[in-house]
C-alpha cells in the first residue's frame, strides 16, 4: 500500500499483478479491524453451539445482520461466532463495521480491477506443466534445504511441500507426489475462480487459444483507455 501511494504521488498509475482473491482483497480495502474479545462472551457463544448448534447461531444471525450472515457459510462456526461476539461487545452490525473500515482504507483511489480467464482445460494442462518444470529445476532439494530450517507453520503449508516432504522420508514416491500436487493446484484454481466470480467489479477478458501475451496487452490498453478510466488513481 505504500508502495502505491508513492506511486500515486508522482503522478504515476500504479499496476498490481497477481495474488490470491484474500491478497487482493487485503490490498483494496485492508484486513478487518481487530476488536477486543472476552473469554466470557466467546465461552458462553462456543457452549452455546455445542449445546443448539451452530446452525442455531447462524439463524441468529441471520436476524440480526441478515447482510454478514449473507457472507459466511452456514457451517463456518469461527466467523458466526466472531460476527456474534462483535455484536454483543459493540451492539454494532458487523456488516456496517467492515463496510466503515473499508471506506476509510480506500480513501482517495478508484481501483480498476482486470482479470483475465483461461479456458479450464487449458488452465489444468498449464497447472501440470508448471509442476514438471518445478520438479525439473529442482523443487526436490529446495524442499531439503527448507526442511534443515525452522520455518513457520503457514510456510509448511504452501502447496507441494508436504508432498515432496513425504518423498523425501520415503513414505511416497516422486510420480505419486507429482500427481497429488497437481491435482491439489487445480482445485487451488478452481476456488480461487470461484472466489473472484463474486467480485461484482472485475472487468474479464477471456484469453483465446494461442493468444500471445502482446495481444492481450493490447486488447486491455485498449479497453482503458477507452472507457476514460486513464485517469483513475
Amino acid at each position: 500500500l505504500c508502495a502505491v501511494k508513492d506511486i500515486t504521488k508522482r503522478g504515476r498509475l500504479p499496476i498490481v499483478v497477481g495474488g490470491t482473491g484474500f491478497y487482493v482483497r487485503t490490498l483494496l480495502y485492508g484486513l478487518a479491524p481487530v476488536l477486543p474479545g472476552t473469554n466470557a462472551v466467546r465461552k458462553k457463544l462456543e457452549h452455546e453451539a455445542a449445546q443448539k448448534g451452530t446452525g442455531v447461531l447462524y439463524d441468529r444471525l441471520g436476524m440480526l445482520d441478515p447482510e454478514r450472515a449473507a457472507k459466511i457459510q452456514k457451517n463456518d462456526r469461527q466467523r458466526i461466532l466472531r460476527a456474534l461476539e462483535i455484536l454483543a461487545l459493540t451492539g454494532e452490525k458487523p456488516s456496517e463495521l467492515y463496510r466503515r473500515h473499508e471506506h476509510k482504507f480506500m480513501a482517495g483511489f478508484s481501483p480498476v480491477l482486470i482479470g483475465i480467464r483461461r479456458n479450464r482445460a487449458d488452465l489444468y494442462e498449464r497447472i501440470n506443466q508448471r509442476v514438471d518444470r518445478m520438479f525439473k529445476r529442482g523443487w526436490m532439494a529446495e524442499t531439503k534445504k527448507i526442511m534443515r530450517k525452522k520455518v513457520s507453520h503457514t510456510a509448511a503449508q504452501a502447496l507441494g511441500y508436504r508432498e515432496i516432504h513425504e518423498v523425501i522420508l520415503g513414505e511416497s514416491d516422486s510420480r505419486s507426489a507429482r500427481d497429488v500436487i497437481k491435482k491439489k493446484t487445480r482445485h487451488f484454481a478452481k476456488r480461487q475462480m470461484t472466489w473472484f466470480r463474486k467480485e461484482q467489479d472485475v472487468r474479464w477478458f477471456d484469453w483465446a487459444e494461442g493468444e500471445s501475451v502482446g495481444a492481450m496487452s493490447v486488447q486491455v490498453a485498449h479497453w482503458f483507455r477507452t472507457t476514460g478510466l486513464h485517469g483513475a488513481k
